[in-house]
């Protein structure tokens, strides 16, 4: 590269000119005696020479001459240096800095209470707020796919980058030169689904710590000016996102607008019609998850008193519109969500809140089950696959904690769970509900290793609770006969002593081996198509105890005792959970 000797008072004024060998040293020789300066070029470095960004001079003057930079970092130009006759000074030396890429981003979260704030602890310590470690109700907060444009602060409008937000929220900008940046969230691009009903905006800016608040304007989703230095990251530049839902009304003279949200499984084709007229009010393919909108064409533009919905031409479910019935945004109806609505004389929609405690909260079972949430009561984690009945499909299928929760919608035509369903743990058949509708079915019931804690059906809207306890009444429904053999026991031991118990089917093979304590209740399955088959025999210690018919030709139930064994629970495939005995 380029140096040159210079008057010290006129940079302009070049004594003589020289080049960097291929080591970067330089020489200026047979000089005379005076002061003289260093002027490094450093237009002249090599291209290439910077992976990345512009070089740039280092800091000047800050150690020993022999090993410092002396030229001003801003002009080239080293102080001036004094050599006396015959002197030789080989120390006015030149650094050059490639500075390393600056970057900058952070989250788009959530905000579930709209404090500006991430409610998630930095439990891992690694600086990043709401990536796995941490700890918090909105940790796990993020928006996926959300737009987010890094902007020139002078002029928005000028987009440098973009680029989305991964799965759990997270942006980023890499590879920048220091300078000036601006971020922009696009709220347009937030997923529908984030609010369950209401408009996403964003919440209050700067409403704390840089590495926890929003950091966009509520309005615009425009940051402030984020100055970045050589290298430098910057991972604070949050945007948090809430849901505003204005003033609304009961509903008041029938419906006159509906947002629906369609929870099926596959992409269909919806059709809404009025019950007065057959007027279709809505027609098109709509995608799992998707959001849309009809008004209603009677005379007074209302939707009348009920709409019918088709998925692929087969009726799904109906809804009252006539306002005689509560009708509000959050309730579910079949494979479909009301998001917004409005009533002529209500005006906007209210949230309904579809759960047990008051008139039309909850309704019966009606029209098949269309989605279960059951939460696992097993005493160890285990894999869990739902199975409808009809066209074997797998509804559901994870691994599960004891006291988890999981919910499951059917798949099949009218995206209901159809008759039945079949749950597996870790491969053995578990229990079956029923889900036609036709046994009582509702929030309390246990079946197996789960209990329903939440539910829908077709034509009935949310589940209400059912008294499922310890001792159903045979003449309320909760229990029935045992019908088409036997598929789960549980018994209680009632020995003297520890002992180890086997029980094994007439048709299969042993299905329980264990050692049990007296007084210990423990559960089987059947293997036998599901079953126990005709019968089973119970060892103790390798001595046959008692024997239990199974096949439903001779009365079992809860409180019958069969040798040192008393039957707790059970069920059967057609007849569900046993009556007392």
């Amino acid at each position: 590269m380029a140096v040159a000797l210079v008057n010290c008072q006129d940079a302009s004024d070049v004594l003589a000119t020289t080049v960097t060998d291929a080591d970067g040293f330089y020489l200026f020789e047979d000089l005379l005696a005076g002061e003289h300066c260093v002027l490094v070029d450093l237009a002249t470095v090599p291209a290439g020479a910077c992976d990345f960004g512009t070089p740039v001079f280092t800091l000047w003057n800050g150690g020993s001459d022999d090993q410092d930079s002396d030229v001003d970092p801003a002009t080239g130009m080293s102080l001036a240096v004094n050599v006396d006759a015959g002197q030789s000074d080989l120390t006015v030396d030149a650094g050059i800095l490639c500075p390393g890429p600056a970057s900058l981003g952070d989250r788009v979260w959530e905000d579930l209470n709209s404090n500006g704030i991430q409610d998630c602890d930095n439990t891992n310590n690694n600086g990043i707020v709401g990536d796995v470690g941490d700890t918090g109700a909105e940790c796990d907060a993020g928006i996926a796919d959300v737009m987010v444009d890094l902007v020139s602060c002078d002029d928005p409008a000028d987009v440098l980058a973009t680029t989305y937000t991964d799965d759990d929220g997270f942006y980023l900008f890499d590879n920048l030169v220091a300078g000036d940046y601006c971020v922009n969230v696009n709220l347009d691009t937030v997923p529908v689904d984030v609010c369950d009903y209401g408009t996403p905006v964003f919440t209050a800016q700067n409403n704390g710590s840089a590495d926890k608040d929003s950091d966009v304007d509520s309005d615009t989703g425009l940051s402030g000016v984020i100055h970045l230095t050589l290298a430098q990251s910057d991972l604070t530049v949050d945007a948090g996102v809430t849901c505003e839902f204005g003033d609304c009304s009961e509903c008041d003279g029938k419906v006159t607008q509906l947002t629906l949200q369609y929870n099926g499984s596959d992409s269909a084709f919806i059709e809404v019609a009025q019950k007065k007229g057959g007027d279709i009010v809505f027609s098109g393919d709509v995608a799992p998850g998707e959001r849309f909108t009809f008004d209603g064409t009677d005379k007074k533009d209302t939707l009348g008193t009920e709409i019918s919905i088709y998925v692929d031409g087969s009726l799904n479910t109906k809804i009252h519109t006539s306002c005689s019935k509560p009708v509000g945004l959050g309730m579910v109806f079949g494979a479909f969500k009301i998001v917004d609505g409005y009533s002529r004389n209500g005006g906007r929609l209210c949230p309904v809140d579809a759960g047990p405690g008051g008139p039309g909260d909850c309704s019966e079972c009606d029209g098949k089950v269309t989605q279960l949430t059951l939460q696992y009561n097993g005493s160890n984690t285990a894999f869990i696959e739902v199975v409808q009945k009809k066209d074997g499909d797998i509804v559901f299928s994870e691994t599960v904690d004891p006291g988890e929760q999981f919910t499951f919608n059917g798949t099949d035509k009218k995206d209901t769970l159809g008759t039945e369903i079949s749950i597996y743990v870790d491969g053995s058949l578990d229990t079956k509900i029923h889900t036609s509708c036709s046994k009582p079915i509702g929030i309390g019931m246990i079946s197996g290793s789960f209990e329903v804690s939440d539910g829908y059906s077709r034509n009935g809207g949310r589940f209400c609770p059912v008294d499922a306890g310890s001792d159903p009444d045979p003449g309320n429904g909760d229990c029935g006969e045992c019908d088409g053999k036997v598929t789960q026991l549980t018994l209680q031991y009632n020995g003297s002593g520890s002992a180890y118990v086997e029980v094994v089917q007439k048709k299969g093979g042993e299905i329980f081996s264990s050692t049990v304590a007296p007084g210990e209740q423990f559960t089987f399955n059947g293997t036998d198509n599901d079953t126990l088959g005709t019968e089973i025999s119970i060892y103790v210690d390798g001595s046959l105890d008692t024997q239990i018919h199974t096949s439903c030709s001779k009365p079992v139930g809860i409180g019958m005792i069969s040798g040192a064994f008393e039957v707790v629970d059970g069920y059967s495939r057609n007849g569900g959970q046993f009556c007392p005995y």
